[in-house]
């Protein structure tokens, strides 16, 4: 995931982050709330920076309520970085047994574990450009069509040339885990010289 460009617009003073809990900034809080008006913006035809990914009107609709990064009570040099998200399991996320489907389980993993490695980076005064070596989801248990999702994201390391973060997937109406994640992420390559 290439976190931002130099030129991409920042997010307007103006995004509710109120409820957003957290210790960092509120405009670190407004770029993780809100990836969608600058972090994955592409200009189109007409030159204008628009939202562009993947499933973007499903990450719309999570709602982030905490951005946090802590000393790493372990490790007194490093910090960890946390990010809380919710929302509804809807019609367009479910499988034929109207249950939160797996690819959208992954989905939602690989994005929310993005937010809580961004939010470190950050705020603890860089930015990654990375991109995905592993993402190892477990499905726990089932969540229906109408279930609440309490999504949180930790990270685990945050190094040079690899990161990785986890994530728990929690069923509010049912009080189960639903699904769990580990996603492996390291810097590319740089490309290789034209003879």
């Amino acid at each position: 995931m290439s976190f931002r460009h130099a030129n991409q617009p920042k997010p307007s003073k103006d995004l509710d982050i109120s409820q957003v809990a957290g210790n960092v900034s509120d405009d670190l809080k407004r770029l993780i709330a809100y990836p969608w008006e600058s972090l994955y913006t592409a200009r189109d035809e007409d030159g204008q920076w628009k939202w562009s990914g993947y499933n973007a009107e499903l990450f719309k609709r999570m709602k982030v309520t905490e951005v946090s990064v802590e000393k790493n009570a372990l490790e007194p040099k490093k910090f960890t970085g946390k990010v809380v998200c919710e929302m509804d399991v809807e019609r367009d996320m479910i499988n034929p047994d109207r249950v939160l489907q797996g690819g959208c389980t992954a989905f939602l993993a690989d994005m929310c574990t993005n937010l809580c490695l961004l939010a470190q980076a950050i705020h603890t005064g860089g930015e990654q450009n990375s991109t995905t070596q592993a993402l190892n989801v477990v499905y726990h248990a089932p969540s229906p069509l109408g279930d609440r999702l309490r999504i949180v994201s930790t990270t685990i390391s945050l190094g040079a040339r690899t990161m990785s973060a986890r994530v728990e997937m929690w069923s509010i109406k049912y009080h189960r885990l639903v699904a769990s994640a580990v996603h492996m992420k390291m810097l590319p390559s740089p490309p290789k010289q034209k003879l």
